[in-house]
Formats: C-alpha cells, structure tokens, sequence
C-alpha cells in the first residue's frame, strides 16, 4: 500500500547530527565548552529534541555508549548553561533552537530509526494531526489518532502511540484548532478564512 504521506510539501524530515570527531578525554576536560557547543550543534540540527534524547545524542558524540549519574549529569549542566546563554529555548521536555520556526511534522531520513514516540514533540504531533485533518476534511477522532504518527512515519501503530496521539488531538480540540462538527474532526477556521 502507497504511503500517501511521502514527499508530501508540509512534511520535514529528521535526521540525526552528524557525530563530531570527540574523544572520550575531552568529554572529561575541566573546559567543559565541548560540551556546550555539541549541545547546541545537536539541538540547532535535531530540535526540537526531547531532553533524554539529546543526553544520549552528546555521550555519543564523545564516544560514550552509556549515560551513568556522571556522564548524564555533566551534560544536564551545560544544558542549563547553554539556556542561560540564550543558545537554547526549552518548552516543557523539549530543548528548541534559539530562533526555532513552528514546526512541521518530520519523518526519519533514510537509514535513521524512528524516534520513541514519547521523544516527539507535542507541537509536532499536532502539527501532524491537524495536516490529516485538513487532508481528509474531517475524520473521526479515533481514525485519527491512529492516522496521525502515521504521518511522523510510524507503520505499526502500538495503543501507545495511539494513546500519545489522542492527547494531542485533545490539546487541539482544547484550543479550538480542530473542531468536533457531528461525529467528525475538522481543521478549525484560521482569522481571516
């Protein structure tokens, strides 16, 4: 079966930073600036990122498989730091580019797994949910919660991921930007429509 979402305009795609050539010694410098600017150039590259998720893509980035208290808790430090500067925005458990745009819907790039449903942000999963929406003029809520991480590039749909999707669309229903007419969901009417 076709995927009807692929090479769609309004859909963006993730990949992941590319690692920077670091070694586990410079992780443990008493400069910790590596650390800050691999914080940064992952989050310029990946954000919106999921906190956990951008620990993992750093201790990485350093040669480090695992994140113990030490590795897990020297990165959260210059996650702080880098926040202070003004380098990064966090909303909720999700570091953003300083000057980050809305954000669209992103599927992985080729050869990149999919992301932990919890690891994608709300604002994309309502992004996704609201581009359905507008694609079928009205779907009903649970057709919708199960289409929508298909839209992120999720195949197999767990009750999980439908349970994460739900609250998004309930967010959007909350906020007026979808609306329940009957037993279906519509994009709400922007000002000026």
């Amino acid at each position: 079966m076709p995927d009807p979402y692929e090479g769609l305009p309004d859909i963006g795609v993730y990949s992941e930073t590319l690692p920077a050539r670091r070694s586990r010694e410079q992780f443990y410098d008493e400069d910790d600036s590596d650390i800050k600017n691999e914080v940064a150039r992952v989050v310029a590259h990946e954000g919106p990122i999921h906190q956990d998720l951008l620990v993992r893509r750093v201790a990485r980035m350093f040669q480090l498989m695992r994140t113990g208290h030490n590795v897990d808790h020297r990165i959260r430090m210059q996650i702080k730091t880098a926040l202070t500067e003004g380098k990064i925005r966090r909303y909720g458990a999700f570091l953003w580019p300083r000057d980050a745009q809305p954000v669209k819907p992103r599927r992985p790039a080729a050869n990149v797994p999919l992301r932990d449903i919890e690891h994608v942000p709300p604002e994309e999963l309502e992004a996704a949910a609201l581009l359905v929406a507008r694609l079928t003029r009205g779907i009903r809520e649970d057709e919708l919660a199960r289409e929508t991480p298909r839209v992120l590039g999720y195949s197999r749909i767990t009750a999980n991921i439908e349970g994460v999707a739900a609250k998004a669309i309930k967010r959007l229903l909350r906020s007026g930007a979808l609306v329940l007419r009957g037993d279906h969901l519509f994009a709400g009417q922007s000002v000026g429509d």
